[in-house]
C-alpha cells in the first residue's frame, strides 16, 4: 500500500519567498556599491615606438600605485604582438578612476598618444565571479 503523500509538501510561503528575495535583492545592491572597478586598458602602438610607448607608460607606475584609491596598476605586454600594451587595473570606484584618467601624469601620456600608438582602448568593467585579476 503507498502512502497519500498528496497535500504533505507545503507550498512554498509567500512571505518567505519575499523575504528571501529582499534579502538576496539588498545583498546584490551593497555589493555592487561596494565592488572594485577592473579596468583594462590595451593599446597597439605604431611600428618602431614600441620602447619609447613602454619607458611613457613605466613613468606613470609608481606615481599611479600612490593615487587614492588604486587597488592595483599593471603594464603587461603582449608575448605574441610585442606591440601590444595591456593595462590591468582595479580601482575602489569609478570616481577614483575618472580622478586617475583627468591626473595631470595621464593628461601627460595622452598628450603623446597619438604620436605612438596605431589603437587604443580601456574597457572598464563589472566583477562577475572569482578572485583577484
Amino acid at each position: 500500500m503507498k502512502a497519500d503523500t498528496k497535500g504533505l509538501t507545503p507550498e512554498p510561503d509567500e512571505l518567505a519567498v519575499s523575504s528571501i528575495y529582499c534579502t538576496v535583492f539588498q545583498s546584490t545592491k551593497f555589493m555592487e556599491q561596494h565592488m572594485t572597478l577592473p579596468v583594462v586598458a590595451i593599446f597597439l602602438a605604431k611600428p618602431g615606438e614600441e620602447e619609447k610607448l613602454e619607458a611613457l607608460f613605466r613613468g606613470a607606475i609608481s606615481i599611479t600605485l600612490k593615487e587614492e584609491g588604486c587597488i592595483s596598476y599593471q603594464l603587461n605586454r603582449d608575448l605574441d604582438e610585442p606591440r601590444r600594451f595591456v593595462w590591468t587595473e582595479e580601482w575602489e570606484s569609478r570616481e577614483h578612476l575618472d580622478k586617475h584618467a583627468a591626473a595631470p601624469h595621464i593628461a601627460a601620456i595622452l598628450a603623446k598618444i597619438p604620436d605612438l600608438v596605431e589603437h587604443a582602448e580601456v574597457i572598464p568593467l563589472r566583477k562577475v565571479d572569482g578572485g583577484a585579476a
